[in-house]
């Protein structure tokens, strides 16, 4: 197959997409990626693409152009001028790309916007786009604070059904993202199937395992934002009796960082809670190997609940049991799994009550962490995740 990528985010920046496009591409598919200037998380252009370089590439056997765009930096306004530029500017370029492909596929985190390239490329030649949903929207809008009834939000309601319904098939991460988008987006005719995120191939390495330095070592890895409720753990944490052998580690970035930092500091908790910041993928085995089982929380006030966050394939795939505060399909697969223990989203009594159990049991970390590694084996390998993506996209060509 002949394939265009559109994603906003692309290698050197960090995310799950590059492992599809290089395995595709590997198996012998022509992938090109239409794709934006890296700057994320920190909001700066990398080194060696500013001031048009490498605005073509060719790496590990992919090919990728790309498009200029305004930086992330700071704030929601420069935020908001980096989602348009790359739907602006990528659809400007989509314009120009000769007929020579088979399928559009769009890897859709946020910002929906980012599918506007592919729906200029299908009105000019036709071309089927087949769309993996990893966020939902206008769910993650609610994420920066705007409200249900605003009439912003009834705009980015209406402009993502008009983006879902351009396309022929969508390909959701969590089962119940179908009954949203039907019921949110109006998404009625089109082909929808599950295919879940996979975890990097490093997280699976023997490095993750972890040693006895006397303590519980919990850890959080991952995006810092409202989404994520990572209050819940700071409260769960100030319930706990100061002399218990437990400190909690957060390896990321994220909009709520600061506000976090200051939450440690109010609840007097700078001792018990350790922020390593953004750490590059090749280096997360090392923080696994601290850490003696892993944290998830998601908000339990917003349909981002229903999302099964990637974060806990990646825990699973290096063996670390699960104690999470979180609902939805999520806390299905813990359950199903046997990979740990968790509360209802937002819970924090309840995150304190079952961490107290990790504390004072830790001899029954172990099994849990392995029956996580034997799911993920089963349902989130990156060769069957991809196998399956690659299916969805062969038959959309039908």
């Amino acid at each position: 197959m002949n394939i265009l990528v559109v994603s906003q985010y692309y290698y050197p920046e960090q995310f799950r997409v590059n492992d599809i496009c290089e395995e595709l591409a590997r198996r012998g598919n022509t992938v090109t990626v239409l794709t934006g200037l890296p700057n994320y998380p920190k909001g700066e252009v990398y080194e060696g693409y500013r001031n048009g370089e490498n605005r073509e590439q060719t790496i590990n056997g992919v090919n990728i152009v790309r498009c200029s765009i305004k930086p992330r930096k700071t704030g929601v306004a420069n935020l908001a001028l980096n989602y348009v530029t790359y739907a602006v500017n990528a659809s400007r370029m989509a314009k120009k790309i000769r007929n020579v492909f088979d399928v559009v596929f769009v890897y859709q985190m946020s910002p929906v916007t980012m599918a506007f390239p592919a729906i200029t490329v299908k009105k000019k030649y036709g071309i089927p786009i087949v769309l993996y949903c990893c966020d939902l929207w206008p769910a993650s809008i609610l994420d920066v604070n705007i409200n249900r009834d605003s009439i912003l939000y009834k705009m980015v309601k209406r402009m993502s059904s008009y983006i879902y319904n351009s396309c022929d098939e969508i390909i959701v991460t969590s089962p119940s993202f179908k009954n949203y988008l039907r019921k949110e987006c109006d998404v009625k005719n089109i082909k929808m199937d599950y295919v879940p995120q996979h975890a990097e191939d490093t997280y699976s390495e023997d490095t993750c395992n972890a040693v006895d330095n006397g303590i519980v070592d919990f850890m959080f890895l991952g995006n810092i934002g409202l989404s994520q409720n990572c209050d819940c753990i700071i409260k769960a944490a100030s319930l706990l009796d100061n002399g218990l052998p437990f400190r909690i580690h957060f390896v990321g970035s994220g909009s709520k960082l600061e506000d976090l930092k200051k939450m440690v500091d109010n609840y007097g908790l700078n001792e018990r809670v350790v922020f390593h910041g953004f750490q590059k993928m090749e280096n997360l085995p090392r923080f696994y190997s601290i850490a003696d089982a892993c944290l998830l929380t998601l908000a339990f006030d917003s349909e981002i609940g229903l999302t099964i966050p990637a974060k806990l394939q990646g825990y699973m795939a290096a063996g670390k049991p699960v104690v999470a505060a979180i609902s939805g399909d999520a806390k299905k697969i813990i359950n199903e799994s046997e990979c740990g223990y968790q509360v209802e989203a937002g819970d924090y009594e309840g995150l304190a009550r079952i961490m107290l159990d990790v504390i004072n049991n830790p001899n029954s970390l172990k099994v849990m962490g392995e029956n996580g590694r034997v799911y993920f084996n089963k349902h989130f390998a990156k060769e069957a995740v991809i196998n399956q993506l690659e299916n969805k996209i062969r038959d959309c060509l039908k």
